[in-house]
């Protein structure tokens, strides 16, 4: 049981730390651009991928809590 918290974890602050880093090259990208209808959708994009890591971080802390207030048997 423990195995697959700690796998599920990994994966999550995994995806975590993938979408903050596609956030953070779509956002310098969308400063090279000269079009401002793609910056505005970059823009939205990297928005979009924050929101949803700290949904996914969420989904870390509240799957931590529960599985902290179980018993853990051998």
């Amino acid at each position: 049981m423990a195995s697959d918290v700690e796998a599920m974890r990994a994966w999550i602050t995994g995806r975590i730390c993938e979408t903050r880093q596609l956030a953070d090259e779509a956002r310098a990208v969308a400063f090279d651009l000269e079009d401002g209808v793609l910056f505005t959708a970059i823009m939205q994009l990297t928005a979009d991928l924050e929101a949803f890591a700290a949904r996914l971080a969420a989904l870390l802390v509240d799957s931590e809590k529960a599985h902290s207030g179980r018993a853990v048997v051998n």
